[in-house]
């Protein structure tokens, strides 16, 4: 057992003079209630390592120049002296120069003392530390900014101890000058010639160190004062007297591990001389071995000697105890180096690097400190685990320490033996071990070493605070052990972790981003949350928690119940809060892959998923609160990406958010059949914004469709952006048909826009008449269809579904057959639809337009309305262009005779502006006839429901195939390709790329300009796209990557960005976004201020959440009866239920009272569908949906 001195140092100090010296005595009480077992709050157990790292010999300087810990850096302790002034100004040292210098020299002449000070009395078998230095100074800053600080007080003046004036009126008022140990000079009204001061603490490194000295007026006692001032230095760094009395006695047990043997052994291996005695005068150097010695702890006029072991005692204080805070120093360059296994259950600082071995394990359950440069490396086949440990850097530090490598072997799979043991590095953090100040946190490769890639890390419960980055994996393929080509996931998760940047984070270091994801497949995250605090000094505007290159990774939920389903409050959320972009996927061609999000809280960031070229992406069942960063935000922005599911989601303006736009989805340039379904936006500006090309490129009828969605408090339900001659936009042009209307539902106040639809043809929509509340009432551009057919909105992932992102064998048959029938109805009709087509035969109609004469008008007029409405649009501009043969009576007849064609602004702009244009009454006339329906309307609506269908079918399992946790190319190119169209093609292109096989990828590229006939800018654009193909060949063939680019390639890439305004524009933004941290304005482009949505929007659902309002129904789907379960606002006791109808009729309504309660609805009446029910209380209100089935 060993104690600890809780308590101050007091030592005499008697009569200094220019000449004599009295004689010194001390008065000290010491505390033995503590034990050094207690470290740092963590009881350290004999078990572990504890007895090497808390023993004194460990740490003697230079004592074996191959162990690590004898290594030590000149060790730098920072001090303050304060001086405590009267109130005017007199009564202790002036400030002014001499002072200044006075206590500089007596700085400087501590250091020597502890520099180069040999023995009195040496002991012959002792091996004295080289030139004496025992490698610690003392220092008081920067010449001329030296930390000498004056105060005018004069109740501190006259006091005796820091805790009663002076060091509470320092932390109130500069507690930046805590972050030193300080050296008080108290007044000296009583003559009061002692020093008194701190132990460290082995427990609290928190505690304050001082010493307190009383004013001196003589300039001839600063050389004893500085030799005094040294002892309690001492003190300060743990050592105790050498002689016994007055407190901090000697250790004389030899069986102590703190006994000094190589001060009191004066011959092995028993005879001690234990305690020393000696006066102030006495002369140590008369004798030697007569006790009295010039050991700084000693009491000679003389004591300035220190031991190794001496040495050794303070080291270790500046590795386990309160006084480290105070150190700097530079890194040494020799590591410590775990061999076999070790356990820390205790607090140290290192100031060096932490190398686990291979074939070695260190488990860490306390605190480790680390030096700023250095860093923890777990080569391969070495194990960390951190359970409950904290790493960090110390409490005054603000620069952060570089983090922890885990070694990887590219060539190696991430798999365990039969023992447990892996071939990569390994990391586990569990039970609130946290990574803290770190540069980069986890970092799963040997930095700038692409062979030393795959490092692993497990994560179950654990914090990362404050890291510029917390996670870093990037270039590597897991495989299976006994099948190579078998590609498999990443072997690394992260469980109910927290990522978090505070206020109090030190910006030293630019934070981009909490997760930093490259070319790796399949890390997730369960349960985890990001944040980001407002306002924090070194923190990129570009900002993200995950941010993902090329890289497949999962965010989901966890189920804290045993029932199934699993209800949704039993689900534990990923949380997102502040960030830029909270979720970025981005994509730069060389790798097909996507990424899945479900059941995630998005609060207050600019763009909650913001993606790039990441196709068959999911984001279900999450809660976005729109936040805004320079004027605009986003819940999900896509761009170049297709075969996503964002579906059930709500999306609702941060209430605390700015004056501004704000967006639910807003999605660039899908170019083939997709959906938005069952999702709810509230409050925002724009909830569905289109822009691009959002149709499949050859048929307009197949392309984006909203289905199911619901709309309250927009300012714009629907918006597709407007387009010109130089920029497309659009979205499929039939929204539901005949047979199934769209469903979504519309803002019933203060909208300006239901459904805008900006793009370049006619949008049609379908509704049920009766359905007021789903039938949009502020149009432009799109044409009502009625009908009375059904749209039941059933849940894809969610009530009764089973499905999953990745498919069951059976549910795969399932949608392998829906594929199959589906393509088969689609081929039928299409087949029919092209025979229509001009006549079975552009190319032939096409010529018999060129070739006609004047006289051929009739036959012309009557072979092209023969063939209508099935005519082109190619055949209609070669018709119009006709003049000299076709009257505009008779164009006009054939053109009001193809009214799908006329729904495209294309031909009526080309009709407009061409050489000699319609009259502007035809014009509007065929404008107002474009809404028509015809034969060819009705072959167009069945073939884009059998595409829908069948092409969903596909993605389900193209999702399935990219989420499985083992990839295969070659099943996904088959689904690829059944699927077609360019998008499919270009993953189909990366497939190869993934594999280094450009010889296919380039055979396929080749081909895209002949198989969807790429002209004008289009084929500028695949030129771009060739150009990034071919950067991908060089980068594979070189062995590079993209964070090897030269400077040439990089100008390339930034051209291409800046010019490209397709695939491979959206592919080299990626690469500069990922690699160089280099971002692009993505901000939806709206005009003006007109949909800006004030602070002052609130989410009335949301409003009553906070104050307790909650309903539930049970069971729902109902048949005879609900029952609905309420909870009302504090101090609430009366509300109301509605119910309603899809048309927003009410049913019927229910009164409520009391805190709590159930409420009995009778369905035995009500007819099957769904219903509205809204919970009224106090002015907050909450909805949700039943379903009643008989």
């Amino acid at each position: 057992m060993k104690n600890v001195i809780l308590i101050s140092l007091v030592t005499m100090l008697l009569s200094l003079t220019s000449n004599a010296q009295s004689p010194l005595s001390c008065q000290m009480q010491e505390s033995q209630d503590a034990n050094r077992y207690f470290n740092g709050n963590c009881g350290s157990g004999t078990n572990g390592e504890w007895e090497t790292y808390s023993h004194l010999n460990t740490y003697i300087p230079d004592l074996d120049p191959d162990e690590p810990m004898h290594n030590a850096k000149l060790m730098n302790i920072n001090i303050n002296i304060n001086i405590i002034q009267k109130d005017d100004g007199t009564g202790n040292f002036p400030n002014n120069q001499e002072t200044i210098d006075r206590l500089k020299t007596m700085i400087s002449n501590i250091n020597s003392f502890y520099a180069n000070y040999g023995p009195s009395d040496p002991i012959s078998w002792v091996n004295e530390l080289p030139n004496f230095d025992s490698k610690i100074r003392f220092t008081l800053g920067e010449p001329g900014n030296e930390r000498i600080y004056f105060y005018q007080n004069t109740a501190a003046w006259d006091d005796m101890y820091v805790s009663t004036t002076i060091e509470p009126f320092i932390a109130q008022n500069y507690p930046e000058r805590l972050e030193q140990l300080n050296v008080y000079i108290f007044g000296n009204p009583n003559n009061n010639n002692w020093m008194h001061a701190s132990m460290p603490s082995w427990s609290n490194f928190n505690k304050t160190s001082w010493v307190v000295i009383f004013y001196w007026s003589n300039p001839g006692s600063d050389w004893a004062t500085a030799g005094l001032l040294a002892h309690e230095f001492g003190h300060n760094l743990d050592m105790l007297h050498t002689y016994t009395g007055g407190g901090a006695s000697a250790i004389c047990d030899p069986q102590n591990d703190d006994f000094l043997q190589d001060v009191f052994l004066v011959e092995p291996p028993n005879t001690s001389n234990c305690p020393h005695t000696g006066s102030w005068g006495d002369d140590p150097y008369i004798v030697n071995g007569d006790r009295i010695t010039n050991n700084l702890l000693g009491g000679t006029q003389s004591s300035k000697y220190i031991s190794p072991m001496q040495a050794g005692q303070m080291h270790r204080s500046l590795a386990i105890t309160s006084i480290r805070k105070y150190v700097t120093c530079e890194k040494s360059e020799i590591p410590l180096v775990i061999e076999g296994e070790q356990f820390w259950d205790f607090d140290i600082k290192l100031y060096r690097d932490l190398i686990i071995n291979p074939n070695s394990e260190l488990t860490i359950n306390c605190h480790v400190v680390l030096h700023p440069d250095a860093n923890i490396v777990v080569k391969p086949g070495g194990k960390l685990i951190i359970d409950g440990g904290i790493i960090g850097t110390d409490i005054y530090e603000t620069q952060p320490w570089q983090g922890i490598q885990v070694w990887g072997d590219k060539t190696a799979h991430q798999f365990p033996d039969a023992n447990g043991n892996y071939q990569q590095g390994y990391l586990e953090l569990k039970n609130g071990a946290t990574i803290e100040n770190a540069i980069v946190a986890v970092d799963l490769w040997k930095p700038d070493d692409y062979s030393a890639t795959g490092g692993i890390v497990h994560a179950d419960g654990a914090i990362f605070r404050n890291n510029a980055k917390s996670v870093h994996a990037l270039h590597y393929k897991n495989f299976n052990p006994y099948d190579p080509t078998q590609e498999f996931d990443y072997n690394s998760h992260f469980k109910n972790c927290i990522f978090e940047i505070t206020n109090d984070y030190s910006g030293d270091e630019i934070f981009y981003k909490h997760v930093d994801l490259a070319y790796v497949k399949g890390v997730n995250f369960q349960s985890c949350d990001f944040s980001l605090a407002e306002n924090v000094t070194g923190v990129s505007p570009w900002n993200h928690a995950i941010a993902g290159y090329d890289a497949k990774f999962g965010v989901k939920a966890f189920c804290n119940s045993l029932q199934y389903p699993c209800p949704e409050e039993s689900y534990d959320r990923c949380t997102f809060t502040g960030f830029w972009s909270a979720i970025s996927a981005v994509n730069d061609g060389g790798i097909p892959l996507t990424f899945s999000v479900n059941r995630a809280d998005f609060i207050n960031n600019a763009y909650g998923v913001r993606t790039t070229d990441m196709n068959n992406a999911s984001v279900l069942f999450s809660d976005f609160e729109v936040g805004n960063y320079n004027g605009c935000g986003t819940g999900i922005y896509t761009d170049q990406v297709t075969g996503f599911a964002f579906e059930e989601n709500e999306f609702n303006k941060y209430a605390g958010g700015p004056v501004s736009n704000y967006f639910g989805i807003a999605i660039n340039n899908s170019a083939a059949v997709n959906e938005v379904y069952k999702n709810s936006f509230n409050g925002l500006s724009y909830a569905n914004f289109s822009d691009g090309i959002n149709w499949n490129l050859t048929y307009i009828n197949e392309g984006l469709a909203y289905y199911c969605n619901n709309n309250s408090n927009n300012f714009a339900d629907f918006f597709v952006a407007d387009y010109d001659i130089h920029h497309h936009s659009g979205i499929q042009s039939n929204q539901g048909d005949e047979n199934y209307v769209a469903a979504n539902t519309f803002t019933t106040s203060g909208a300006t826009w239901h459904f805008y639809n900006g793009g370049e043809y006619q949008v049609n929509y379908y509704t049920d008449p009766n359905n007021t509340i789903a039938t949009p009432e502020y149009i432009w551009n799109v044409k009502l269809m009625f009908t009375e057919a059904e749209n039941t909105c059933p849940s894809h992932y969610g009530g009764g579904s089973s499905l999953n992102l990745v498919l069951t064998s059976q549910q795969k048959i399932s949608a392998e057959q829906v594929y199959l029938d589906n393509l088969t109805d689609y081929n039928s009709t299409k087949a029919l639809y092209d025979s229509y087509i001009d006549g079975g035969n552009t190319a032939e109609v096409k010529l018999d337009i060129q070739t006609s004469q004047p006289g051929d008008m009739w036959a012309l007029r009557a072979q092209l309305l023969g063939d209508s409405p099935h005519l082109s649009l190619e055949v209609l501009k070669a018709a119009a262009d006709k003049t000299d043969v076709l009257t505009e009576s008779a164009l006009f007849d054939i053109l009001a005779a193809n009214p799908d064609e006329l729904k495209r602004d294309t031909l009526i702009s080309y009709l407009e502006n061409k050489e000699e244009p319609l009259p502007d009454y035809m014009i509007d006339l065929l404008k107002q006839l474009a809404g028509g329906t015809t034969y060819k309307t009705a072959l167009q609506q069945q073939m884009a429901g059998y595409k829908h269908t069948y092409s969903r079918a596909a993605h389900d399992i193209i999702r399935g195939i990219l989420n499985d946790t083992v990839t295969d190319n070659n099943e996904l190119r088959n689904w690829l390709d059944n699927l077609g169209g360019i998008t499919s093609d270009r993953q189909i292109i990366s497939s190869y790329v993934s594999e280094g096989n450009f010889n296919d990828a380039f055979t396929l590229a080749n081909m895209l300009p002949s198989l969807y006939d790429l002209k004008g800018n289009d084929s500028i654009e695949h030129l771009y796209y060739i150009d990034m193909l071919s950067m991908h060949q060089t980068l594979y063939q070189q062995g590079r990557n993209t964070f090897q680019l030269d400077s040439a390639e990089k100008a390339d890439i930034s051209y291409i960005a800046n010019n490209s305004k397709g695939i491979a524009g959206a592919q080299a933004k990626s690469i500069l976004e990922a690699v160089y941290n280099e971002y692009c304005a993505v901000c939806p482009d709206v005009e003006g201020s007109a949909g800006y949505k004030s602070a002052t929007t609130i989410n009335p659902d949301v409003l009553g959440k906070i104050y307790g309002l909650d309903v539930q129904v049970k069971p729902n789907p109902a048949n005879q009866w609900a029952e609905f379960y309420y909870t009302l606002p504090d101090k609430v006791t009366t509300g109301s239920i509605t119910i309603r109808n899809t048309s927003g009729s009410i049913i019927e309504v229910i009164e409520v009272s009391g805190k709590q309660g159930q409420k009995l609805w009778d369905t035995r009446n009500i007819a099957s569908g769904t219903y509205l029910y809204t919970i009224n209380s106090a002015g907050y209100s909450k909805t949700g949906k039943v379903v009643v089935s008989k």
